[in-house]
Order: C-alpha cells, then sequence, then structure tokens
C-alpha cells in the first residue's frame, strides 16, 4: 500500500508537471494567435484604404468604371475611338489581380488564426477538464489506500501488543506449571512414596 501510495503520488506529480507545461503553451499559442488577427485585420483595413484611395475596386465591391473623357477631337473622335483594339472584351476594371491576391493571402492568413485560438482553446479546455478527472480519481485512490494502510498498521500494532501480552502470560503460566511440578514431586515423596503399602498394613493388623 505504500508503495502504491508513492506511485500515484509520482504520477499525480508527473502529470501536473505535464498539464502545467501543455497549459501554458497553449495560452501562449492563443496569445500569438490573437495577436496575429489582430495584425492581420490591422492590415486589411489599411491596405483595403489604400486600395479605395487608388481607386482599385476589389472582388467583394461593385465594378469600377474607367473614367473616359467625354470631350471629342476635331475630328470628333475621343480618346476611346483612337485606342487601340485590345485582347479582352468588355470593361477594364482596373489592375485588380494583385490587390485581390495579398487581400486573400490576408485572409487566407486571418482564417488560420481564428481557428487556432478556437482550436488550441477547445484542445486547452478538454485537456483541462481531463486533468481534473485524473486529479480526482488519484487523490480518492491515494486516500482510501491510505485508509487501508493505516487500518492495517492498526492492526499490525494491536496485534504485536496481543503477542507480548500473550508471550508474558505464557510465561507466567510455565513459570507457574513448572513451580507446581516441584511442588508435586515434593509432595510425593513425603505422602505418597513414605506411606506404607497394603501388604504392610495387613501384616500389622495381624500381629
Amino acid at each position: 500500500l505504500s508503495k502504491a501510495v508513492a506511485k500515484n503520488t509520482k504520477d499525480l506529480n508527473e502529470a501536473t508537471q505535464l498539464r502545467q507545461a501543455e497549459s501554458a503553451a497553449n495560452n501562449k499559442t492563443v496569445v500569438e494567435a490573437g495577436a496575429g488577427k489582430e495584425a492581420v485585420e490591422y492590415a486589411l483595413s489599411v491596405l483595403q484604404q489604400f486600395y479605395d484611395s487608388q481607386g482599385v475596386v476589389l472582388l467583394q465591391r461593385s465594378r469600377y468604371v474607367p473614367f473616359v473623357p467625354t470631350n471629342a477631337s476635331r475630328e470628333g473622335k475621343t480618346v476611346a475611338d483612337r485606342a487601340p483594339e485590345m485582347s479582352y472584351s468588355g470593361d477594364y476594371g482596373g489592375q485588380t489581380d494583385s490587390a485581390t491576391g495579398i487581400i486573400g493571402i490576408l485572409q487566407v492568413i486571418l482564417s488560420d488564426f481564428e481557428r487556432t485560438v478556437t482550436t488550441v482553446t477547445n484542445e486547452e479546455a478538454e485537456a483541462a477538464e481531463k486533468h481534473s478527472d485524473f486529479e480526482t480519481a488519484t487523490q480518492a485512490s491515494i486516500s482510501a489506500k491510505e485508509t487501508e494502510k493505516t487500518t492495517k498498521e492498526t492492526a499490525v500494532t494491536d496485534a504485536e501488543d496481543a503477542i507480548v501480552e500473550a508471550t508474558d502470560k505464557l510465561n507466567d503460566a510455565t513459570s507457574l506449571h513448572q513451580a507446581a511440578l516441584d511442588e508435586l514431586s515434593q509432595l510425593q515423596a513425603s505422602c505418597v512414596d513414605g506411606e506404607e503399602s497394603w501388604e504392610e498394613r495387613k501384616k500389622k493388623r495381624g500381629e
């Protein structure tokens, strides 16, 4: 029982140390991910303001309508009329690829940070609950073993006291028995061995 209590205590101490280290790492991860999330949100805000100020319309917003001057030349042609034919069709919406690209990357990073905060927070809560259950069960086991150990130690002490008492009584009884044997031996010599036999008493009666 003493060895079992020592092992349970050792296991609980080791588990507590590991839990504390894991909790510290999880809390650090959550703090760092939270700070990263705030930084990315700030970066997105700054970029959004920048692109808005430059007239670049991102995919999330309505299409950008380019400015086309309405004044025509003396020939009656505008700048748009004199522009060469392009390989694409439709209205040109500005160079939004780079804008949407960096915004998309940052949004992915932001999503990763948010997922990290949520996942690690949930894992930390689950690990803390499991450790609490383990700690409760282990302490209950230790308490039960210590109670049983105390009971058995008390029983051993009582048994040892009973043995000492019984040994003393045995020694006293042995001494009394030996004294009784010695006294009986003396009485036998004087009372039994010294008494006349039946034949001797018969002879005397006859005389």
